[in-house]
């Protein structure tokens, strides 16, 4: 008898332990899985500010104009500190794109028309030329867009053949 009351109070630790176990177990899982949910969820609100950032960034009229004005091969050279600034932004764009802090979708419908716009450019081709380590994320940028560009039919063969050549 005192056996059997013996085994009954080894068979209730052991259920016991076991379902608390299982238990606790189900418990860090739950928790695991809430976390990561929390960290995605999170990651997606850093991603939006950081692009809503850079848009305000590239938005900037400063920027904008006066590189407009520097592409234009009839007019006096502006403050190159302004164009720096401007083509940085998009080194910066393509090292959040590498890391994955912007989708190819965002990146490339978001920048690649820009790139387009002044790839080709002769005052940018030069300036790129003359500072060739300066501008080594640049030019990379603007070799995976031409790709991405011909890939997606945003450019015709002529200026995917063009870009690549000048870049090479």
């Amino acid at each position: 008898m005192c056996s059997q009351n013996g085994f009954d109070f080894l068979k209730d630790i052991v259920i016991n332990g076991l379902s608390g176990f299982i238990g606790g177990l189900l418990t860090a899982v739950v928790s695991v899985t809430l976390l990561l949910w929390q960290l995605k969820a999170s990651q997606k609100t850093t991603n939006f500010s950081n692009l809503l950032k850079l848009k305000e960034l590239f938005n900037l009229d400063r920027n904008w104009n006066t590189f407009r004005y520097f592409l234009e091969e009839n007019v006096s050279e502006p403050e190159n500190s302004t164009v720096y600034e401007y083509l940085g932004l998009y080194e910066l764009a393509y090292e959040m794109w590498k890391e994955n802090q912007i989708s190819d979708y965002e990146f490339f419908n978001m920048y690649s028309y820009r790139i387009n716009s002044f790839a080709s450019k002769k005052r940018i081709v030069q300036m790129i030329k003359s500072e060739p380590l300066v501008w080594e994320k640049l030019v990379e940028l603007i070799l995976i867009n031409n790709e991405w560009g011909y890939k997606h039919k945003r450019i015709d063969y002529k200026s995917y053949i063009y870009v690549k050549k000048l870049y090479k």
